[in-house]
């Protein structure tokens, strides 16, 4: 997988997870989503973070 595609997959990702936390403030009784969409954002967080340190390693 090359750099760029997984820096636009962790964007994806936390936008993907911080609609999902939206949507629990629109609809309170589904508090798993909003734990979902957590999850989804640091996930994507994470993705993003070894995207740059990866960047960083391989430039010279």
């Amino acid at each position: 997988m090359s750099l760029q595609a997984g820096i636009l997959i962790s964007f994806v990702l936390i936008m993907f997870g911080g609609t999902m936390y939206y949507l629990n403030e629109e609809y309170p009784e589904k508090a798993t989503l909003a734990r979902f969409g957590l999850g989804i954002t640091v996930l994507g967080l994470l993705v993003l973070g070894g995207s740059i340190i990866f960047l960083r390693l391989r430039t010279p």
